[in-house]
């Protein structure tokens, strides 16, 4: 059985208010950020309804990506021990 790899997420903007400022994700070998933000959205699935959880993982796939201190995107493979940071913005006025 192969060891999932331990990805550390950080929130900042609303998001934070979901999930919380630290959440660590365990996911498998060869998982994107998009796999860890699905993953994210999946534990937390008690605190929110179908439709949260839709509109929850593309708000996050939308967010500023920050992997290891340097931008990023959906699609960058993640490794043991990686620091996702998440910057969820928000419009209004």
């Amino acid at each position: 059985m192969k060891r999932g790899m331990r990805v550390k997420v950080k929130l900042i903007g609303i998001a934070r208010d979901v999930f919380g400022p630290t959440v660590d994700v365990v996911v498998g070998e060869g998982a994107t950020v998009k796999d860890v933000i699905t993953e994210l959205v999946r534990r937390h699935r008690g605190k929110l309804s179908g439709r949260e959880r839709e509109y929850a993982t593309k708000f996050l796939n939308r967010s500023r990506i920050i992997l290891n201190e340097e931008y990023s995107d959906v699609s960058a493979k993640v490794r043991d021990g990686d620091v996702i940071t998440l910057i969820t913005l928000a419009a209004g006025g």
